[in-house]
């Protein structure tokens, strides 16, 4: 029999899984929610425990060799796979970049332009993130319609009450940095939570403090941080 069976080059068509996992290369994305933020780590059964808030103590059950981070959950349009999916974010690089993007007064809302994420290198240590918007532009009708077909909610990624019933064993280990990175996470919220109520994206320690004050009438002050996220919320 002559011929092929398949024409050349053929690729099976890849499909959207529920979370996104970074490609080598260009990874372009439509960021379609805020996000949902919380703290992770992998337990001894290899399986993801996500969190509302860090907790006071090691976990018992945590896998050796693995540290707690701090993870942001996201809705996107992946362009590779053409589908919608959960984008879930703990490298602090890209966190802190479209945190950027987001306070920026040329930029703003990351929900109103494409990013693309650049992934090179492998290895924990040798693998990095470039993010690059694309200019504005309203997102396609059928990405806005898979978005309001979808019923799946992000705080389904935390267990049920896991931050009430978490295995903390008999004796807990303190995390001595744990105050100092709820601080500055606390700090990132505040800032994407204020950008989200105001209409020009402010970029200044004055102008977060005056938000601050104008919306909660509280003084953008670590002692008061816990207070103002509780007024945002």
């Amino acid at each position: 029999m002559n011929g092929s069976f398949l024409p050349p080059n053929y690729e099976v068509p890849k499909t959207g899984g529920s979370y996104t996992k970074f490609q080598p290369g260009d990874n372009k994305f439509r960021i379609l929610s805020a996000p949902v933020m919380g703290f992770e780590y992998w337990n001894t059964e290899g399986k993801p425990v996500r969190l509302h808030n860090y907790p006071d103590v090691k976990p018992a059950n945590m896998r050796n060799g693995e540290t707690i981070k701090h993870f942001w959950a996201l809705k996107v349009w992946n362009y590779r796979t053409e589908a919608l999916e959960v984008l879930e974010i703990v490298q602090s690089t890209i966190q802190s970049a479209i945190l950027a993007l987001s306070s920026s007064a040329d930029w703003g809302d990351p929900r109103e332009y494409d990013i693309t994420i650049n992934k090179s290198g492998s290895g924990k240590e040798n693998t990095k993130y470039a993010i690059m918007p694309s200019p504005m532009k309203p997102a396609a009708t059928h990405i806005l319609e898979a978005l309001a077909a979808d019923e799946n909610s992000l705080d389904d990624l935390f267990e049920a009450d896991a931050d009430a019933e978490i295995d903390l064993g008999e004796v807990g280990v303190p995390l001595a940095e744990k105050d100092a990175i709820i601080l500055q996470e606390q700090k990132k919220m505040i800032i994407l939570k204020l950008n989200a109520k105001v209409v020009n994206p402010m970029t200044t320690k004055a102008e977060f403090g005056a938000a601050c004050l104008a919306w909660t009438g509280l003084e953008l002050t670590d002692a008061n941080v816990p207070q103002i996220i509780a007024k945002l919320i």
